[in-house]
């Protein structure tokens, strides 16, 4: 069953704890209730390559709370750095890309 329309715990922006102890920022939902398309942050920045699903329950890591809107803001700031260096390398085709993937958190960090 497909719950992509299905209100779930979280919204996309919300900084979030993992089980493993990272934290990440939601940038998506995924296909499945209370499934979300998360950037890690990890010592001060964000790695693109480990983006992941990320449930609420199930298989560990897990998501188990939200953190405050201003370590949202953080980590926010750190993927738009991250983002920003991608631009920079590769080119407006990248940009454009990525503006669809993630202007939706873009209020985040505007």
């Amino acid at each position: 069953m497909n719950f992509s329309s299905a209100k779930g715990l979280y919204i996309v922006g919300n900084a979030v704890s993992l089980s493993d102890g990272r934290k990440a920022i939601i940038t998506g939902y995924g296909s499945y209730e209370n499934q979300y398309w998360c950037e890690v942050y990890c010592n001060g920045s964000v790695n693109l390559g480990s983006a992941d699903y990320f449930c609420t329950y199930g298989t560990s890591p897990v998501i188990v709370s939200l953190l405050p809107s201003e370590e949202a803001a953080i980590i926010a700031s750190a993927l738009k750095d991250e983002l920003q260096k991608l631009v920079s390398k590769y080119g407006p085709s990248c940009a454009a890309v990525l503006c669809r993937r993630y202007g939706p958190i873009s209020h985040i960090y505007g």
